[in-house]
């Protein structure tokens, strides 16, 4: 699931 991948980068990058 590439997407959910790509959510989870988001989320980690929108928290830092």
């Amino acid at each position: 699931m590439p997407k959910l991948y790509h959510k989870k980068l988001v989320n980690a990058k929108q928290m830092v």
